[in-house]
């Protein structure tokens, strides 16, 4: 009986076959149509958007950072997607074919080749695909110290006195060696970063600190035709913001500024509007330091000398803030293990952005 049965149902097996067969073709050539039409553009969208995860031998992981010049990107190489990710840093594409952006991403370039320092960026590679110049650097490790001094200020409290100490002399170190930059000539570049803020030193949970980003720096080699960009108000030193001249004191003044607002995690200039920002920069009394102490007094003197208005009183180039902050951090005698456990603690608290900076300078 089963075999009987069995063989009766066949008719009926093969006719609900035939016709989910046609269902299915049917809904396919449907998709395809609907591709064709109404959602081609969409469609086209989403190949076009793949593609362009892709530079050269490169594959575009992430949006990190994007400037008014450049942008820049987590990266792995094609060949090799089991290597740690790189930085890939590359002129924005609508800034192409502009002679005064791309003689500055240039000269970012050529001081890339130039600068070599545990406390700076390595560059790997620099060049161009197709007429569209970029560079590859080591990603350095560690979060921009604003989001640490986000986290805070929203929790109420401040960095341990050591902890900004043993950061900020990093960055003066990794300052110190761009202000004695040469060419390969030999020649000084008299190179300024324009753009010390917090934003641009990155902090991993040890307290190892990079200064990043010399894309609006200043030098010898910087040529005539290259566009002048400023960094944000709240770290201009004044004598920019009335005359607008340049040199490396002004980046003494950005440290100063940052070294600051490190020791009592709030913002020393920044203010709700730029007019308000430029007032507080120029006329602002600076908060002191309060307590007794050799150390406390030796810091509040290295403020002085970096934030004084005029540049003529200040440190001429950063070896001399560096040698002085390398004295202090000797006296402090900093626990590597309190300093970690302090950045951990930031680090835990510090707020994940929602999407990429967007920083227009």
């Amino acid at each position: 009986y089963t075999t009987i049965i069995t063989v009766a149902a066949l008719p009926a097996v093969l006719y609900f076959a035939t016709v989910a067969f046609f269902v299915i073709a049917e809904a396919g050539r449907s998709g395809v149509r609907a591709i064709e039409d109404d959602n081609a553009p969409k469609f086209m969208e989403v190949l076009k958007r793949r593609s362009h995860s892709c530079f050269g031998e490169y594959f575009l992981e992430a949006l990190v950072h994007e400037s008014a010049m450049a942008e820049v990107y987590r990266a792995h190489r094609l060949e090799a997607p089991e290597d740690p990710p790189r930085i890939l840093k590359r002129l924005l594409e609508r800034r192409r074919g502009d002679a005064g952006f791309e003689a500055l991403f240039a000269h970012e370039q050529e001081l890339a080749s130039i600068l070599h320092s545990p406390e700076l960026p390595l560059c790997v590679h620099s060049g161009d695909v197709e007429g569209w110049p970029f560079m590859i650097l080591e990603a350095a490790p560690g979060i921009p110290l604003v989001r640490l001094l986000a986290a805070a200020l929203a929790q109420k409290r401040t960095f341990r006195f050591e902890t900004a100490v043993h950061i900020l002399e990093q960055v003066a170190r990794g300052l110190a060696v761009a202000h004695a930059a040469v060419d390969r000539e030999g020649e000084a570049l008299s190179l300024v970063h324009m753009d010390v803020a917090p934003q641009n030193v990155l902090v991993d949970e040890a307290g190892r600190a990079t200064l990043i980003d010399f894309g609006i720096a200043r030098s010898r080699r910087l040529g005539e035709k290259a566009t002048l960009l400023r960094g944000r108000s709240a770290y201009l030193a004044p004598e920019q913001l009335e005359r607008g001249h340049v040199d490396q004191r002004a980046d003494i003044f950005a440290f100063g500024t940052l070294f600051h607002e490190a020791l009592f995690c709030r913002p020393l200039f920044r203010s709700h509007g730029e007019d308000q920002t430029r007032w507080r920069v120029a006329h602002a009394p600076i908060p002191r330091l309060e307590g007794a102490g050799a150390s406390t007094a030796a810091t509040q003197a290295i403020l002085d000398r970096c934030l004084a208005r005029d540049p003529d009183e200040r440190y001429r180039h950063a070896a001399e803030l560096s040698a002085d902050l390398s004295c202090l951090r000797a006296e402090l005698q900093v626990s590597e293990e309190e300093l970690r456990l302090d950045l951990e603690e930031l680090h835990r608290l510090a707020p994940t952005p929602t999407s990429s900076q967007h920083d227009h300078k």
